[in-house]
């Protein structure tokens, strides 16, 4: 994710040197992950408010809607659940990215900023909220 760009870069890493095979645009990308299922990459838009589903192979991008300016993101394939948290909202959006629907809008207080896991057996959300010190557990909807 190239934020000051606003792209994505693919890299081919099976080269001696790794080249850039594409660039795919999108609006501040500020997280990524990937879906082992799908093989597609996932990429939170903070400026677009969405999130970004990326083949890889194809190049081809599809947006969902998330909450309002997303800056961080996890995903459970195990589950299909996926969080972002949401800066200029104070709110973290839970997504079934199987059906691509927002589940729930929780609200969050603290820093503004957040890095985020989700455990994989549990769907046990792990926030770290750097302003306050603190690590939150939020249990999330299946």
């Amino acid at each position: 994710a190239n934020a000051t760009q606003n792209n994505l870069i693919l890299l081919d890493l099976n080269q001696s040197t790794p080249a850039i095979t594409a660039r795919v645009g999108t609006t501040q990308p500020t997280g990524v992950v990937f879906d082992p299922v799908s093989g597609f990459f996932l990429v939170v838009s903070s400026l677009a408010n969405n999130l970004v589903v990326l083949n890889p192979d194809t190049q081809q991008a599809t947006s969902l809607r998330v909450g309002i300016n997303p800056t961080s993101l996890a995903f459970n394939f195990r589950s299909s659940t996926l969080l972002t948290v949401n800066t200029a909202s104070n709110t973290i959006s839970v997504m079934d990215l199987q059906t691509q629907r927002v589940r729930a809008i929780l609200g969050l207080t603290g820093s503004p900023q957040f890095a985020v896991d989700i455990h994989p057996r549990t769907n046990l959300a792990v926030i770290a909220d750097q302003m306050n010190n603190r690590v939150l557990l939020v249990p999330l909807p299946r």
